[in-house]
C-alpha cells in the first residue's frame, strides 16, 4: 500500500476480516468505518508496533507487508491448547519495486 500523508512509520494497524462461508463476512474495518458512524461493533482492531525507532516516510511511500501464518498445529472448530496456536510472521519492506528496504 502507499502512504497518503507524510509521517513516521513504526507499525501496522490490523483489521480482522473473516470469510465465514464465501458469502458472509466479518469485516472489522467496514464495521468501524460506516459513513454515519452508527454501526455497533464489539470487534476490536490491533496495532502492532514493529520498530523501536520510527522511520519518517513521505506521502506516497510504498510499504509492502507480508504476513505468513503457520496453521499446522491448529484444529479448526476446536478450542486451541497453548501448544496448538497459530503462529504469525510479519515482514515489512519500504521502497519502490526492485529497491525495497527490509525494515521489520
Amino acid at each position: 500500500f502507499r502512504t497518503e500523508y507524510d509521517g513516521d512509520f513504526d507499525g501496522v494497524h490490523l483489521h480482522l476480516h473473516v470469510d465465514l462461508d464465501g458469502d458472509e463476512f466479518i469485516d472489522v474495518h467496514d464495521l468501524h468505518s460506516t459513513p454515519t458512524g452508527d454501526t455497533l461493533c464489539s470487534w476490536n482492531t490491533t496495532y502492532i508496533r514493529l520498530l523501536e525507532e520510527p522511520i519518517p516516510l513521505p506521502a506516497g511511500s510504498r510499504i509492502v507487508l507480508r504476513c505468513h501464518a503457520d496453521l499446522r498445529q491448529v484444529v479448526l472448530g476446536e478450542t486451541q491448547e497453548s501448544k496448538a496456536l497459530a503462529r504469525y510472521v510479519v515482514e515489512v519492506e519500504v521502497g519502490e519495486v526492485g529497491a525495497e528496504k527490509h525494515v521489520a
